[in-house]
């Protein structure tokens, strides 16, 4: 079974700490099986007002929730008697511990709870069971609201006093009509009435006040003093409005004259000068009084400081205005793009599509996500899981797949999303959109299809005319006609560069259309990078590229591939760096992963570039048109790393230029064995 903590001193709460005999009966009472709950579940409000209670040497007690149950204190305990209801009328609802006063009582109760005036009676009689039998005793009692942490009234605190002998002889005196002696036991009462009286406000959490019939403040407590720092001379009369915000004073001060006016309850909300200089928002809140002949006596309220919850609403109100201008400003930029917009309960599955995410689908109304799922294509189905697993972990979603329509119809379509969690990072929602591609998809398949033709027609007459280049330029050098054998050499190359650019848009169609080809073996890293530098130092007698192998192993990858991927960039390293002598190449390994980095001490690559230099036809320079090319290089280059399962990316120099980097896995389980065999 598992232990009470409440049963462990060193775990006992503060506000239940003490109290004598009911701080013990509270301890260990079982209050789980109470409306209020366990202890430690209590709200703040409770918590607090049950540690006032336990350490007031005042007999108090608690009526708390919508059945009032009860909790008392060792000084009312004394009241009780033996043989009467202590303690079982302790966690019982009020009707069932106090059936005898309960109709006395409840409009008393239930009228604070709705907002009504607090109550301070003496001697009312007030018949109750005790000491084995039912005696008439004679109490004077306050009953004050408990606000919650919400502002509402979350029970009643109650203090009491057993004056059945002050009353008695009280009523003694009057009978003898000994007048002189009733005065001044009259006069007695009253002071000691009222020294009780501040006595009992002072020990409640919030501020009170009171004025008399003309609106003149005549008490206030002790929390108002240590509140807003006034002294009571500061604070008397209508004193106390001049520690309210300048901007408030009027109507704070027109609210409350205008009740005392018409003799009815206000509330009045403003914000309240502290001793700090600083202002906080409270809530005013006042009812008339009535002496016992129905003349009105003045106002009697509290005041709340409400700034957090004040704040809170404000904040609220600010952000749900925000929203409602974003989500206005959206639903155009969705109408312009033809955006589908859905929400998914990622605990439930369920799915929440916009029209025109329904119109994408053909019209499909679904209420599970796992419908509209159905309806991808096949081969997609491994790039959407993909996709989904990744968002596990970054929270974003990104993905193109195919919708199969029931008429037949295919459609592209691009999911865009974010994923929100909870504390335990478990997934909760996702929300994103959906938009039709189709038409673009078709007209990237049309260009494809014009470039891969015109590069295959191309690829004939560019080999012809690189053949006679070549026969030209052996004939002419035989004859001694060697300026015209040079401008062969320079036909010739042109003719190279633009081979590679054919072959460029022919690596192109085939990583758009899917159907560019890996052929996997084990080979050197490093071997591979002392190859691809030897071959372009030869054609770059401008620059030294230098190598610095450190990988020292083997890798299971598509060779030619990367030979293609480190020309490029390599080839890139000298062509942004003409005024600069050095290029680096460098391998090593980073887990089970190769990396390779070409640097370059050129002109660099910006913040805004680096987000996009990896994008098909993208040129640094290009407005210039001073560096050559289609700006296919680095596309083709991030595709062929991201199918082989690496990743690409640039960073800034140390001082200029940029660092190309890649990593790919290694591929195989032990590379130092592999490259021992292979050697």
């Amino acid at each position: 079974m598992k232990a009470d903590p409440l049963a462990d001193p060193q775990h006992i709460p503060g506000f239940l700490r003490g109290g004598g005999e009911l701080g013990k009966l509270i301890r260990e009472f079982p209050w789980e099986n109470t409306s209020l709950g366990r202890p430690d579940e209590w709200p703040q409000s409770l918590r607090t007002s049950v540690g006032i209670m336990l350490n007031s040497h005042f007999g108090k007690f608690i009526f708390w929730g919508p059945d009032y149950t009860v909790l008392y204190n060792d000084a009312y305990r004394e009241f009780l008697g033996d043989d009467g209801k202590h303690p079982h009328i302790l966690g019982k609802p009020f009707r069932e511990g106090y059936a005898e006063i309960w109709t006395t009582l409840k409009p008393l109760l239930d009228g604070i709870c709705a907002g009504g005036p607090s109550f301070f009676i003496q001697d009312q009689l007030l018949p109750i069971f005790r000491n084995g039998k039912v005696e008439e005793v004679y109490w004077t009692y306050s009953l004050d609201p408990i606000y919650d942490e919400e502002g509402k009234i979350g029970g009643i605190f109650a203090t009491a006093s057993d004056t059945s002998e002050k009353a008695v002889f009280y009523q003694q005196l009057k009978d003898a009509k000994t007048e002189v002696h009733e005065e001044k036991y009259q006069r007695g009462l009253v002071e000691k009435s009222e020294a009780y009286f501040r006595e009992l406000t002072d020990t409640v959490p919030t501020i009170i006040w009171i004025t008399d019939k003309d609106g003149y403040c005549n008490y206030l407590n002790r929390n108002w003093y240590e509140l807003t720092g006034q002294t009571p001379e500061e604070a008397e009369g209508f004193g106390w409005l001049t520690a309210t915000h300048p901007d408030d004073q009027e109507r704070a001060g027109q609210d409350f004259v205008t009740s005392n006016n018409q003799q009815i309850a206000f509330k009045s909300m403003y914000r309240l000068r502290v001793k700090d200089g600083s202002y906080r928002w409270v809530m005013d809140s006042g009812s008339p009084k009535y002496a016992i002949n129905g003349e009105y006596e003045g106002m009697i309220g509290t005041v709340v400081d409400i700034h957090e919850q004040k704040i809170a609403q404000d904040e609220e109100k600010r952000y749900a205005h925000e929203m409602e201008l974003l989500v206005q400003r959206l639903g155009l930029a969705m109408e312009a793009g033809e955006l589908g917009l859905f929400e998914v309960d990622m605990a439930t599955g369920e799915i929440y599509p916009s029209s025109r995410f329904i119109e994408i689908f053909g019209g499909l109304i679904a209420v599970r996500n796992s419908d509209y799922a159905s309806m991808i294509h096949p081969d997609d189905l491994a790039r959407r899981e993909a996709a989904h697993k990744q968002s596990l972990e970054t929270g974003a979603l990104d993905y193109v797949a195919r919708v199969l329509l029931k008429n037949g119809l295919v459609k592209w379509v691009r999911f865009k999303g974010l994923l929100s969690f909870d504390e335990a990072k478990k997934p909760l929602r996702l929300r994103g959109i959906a938009q039709d591609i189709t038409d673009q998809k078709v007209l990237e398949t049309q260009k494809d299809n014009f470039i891969g033709i015109a590069s295959h027609e191309l690829k004939t007459p560019v080999t012809s005319i690189k053949a006679y280049a070549q026969l030209m330029e052996n004939e002419f050098r035989k004859n001694g006609e060697i300026m015209y054998a040079d401008m062969m050499v320079r036909i010739d190359k042109q003719v190279n560069r633009l081979n590679f650019l054919i072959s460029d848009l022919l690596d192109v169609t085939k990583v758009n259309s899917g159907k560019l080809a890996f052929n996997y073996t084990v080979f050197d890293l490093d071997l591979l990078v002392d190859e691809v530098g030897e071959d372009l130092q030869r054609i770059s007698p401008k620059h030294t590229i230098i190598r610095k192998p450190g990988f020292y192993e083997s890798i299971k990858a598509d060779r030619d591939r990367l030979n293609q991927v480190i020309t490029n960039l390599v080839s890139n390293a000298i062509k942004y760096s003409p005024g600069e002598s050095q290029v680096r190449i460098e391998s090593v390994r980073e887990g089970d992963m190769a990396k390779i980095c070409v640097t370059d001490y050129g002109i660099g690559v910006s913040a805004e570039m680096r987000e996009r230099v990896f994008e098909q036809f993208y040129r640094v320079g290009a407005g210039e048109h001073k560096y050559p090319g289609l700006g296919l290089g680095l596309y083709i280059s991030s595709e062929i790393i991201t199918r082989m399962g690496g990743r690409i990316w640039v960073e800034p120099g140390v001082e200029k230029g940029s660092v190309f980097c890649f990593t790919i896995p290694i591929g195989i389980d032990n590379p130092g064995q592999e490259r021992a065999e292979e050697n």
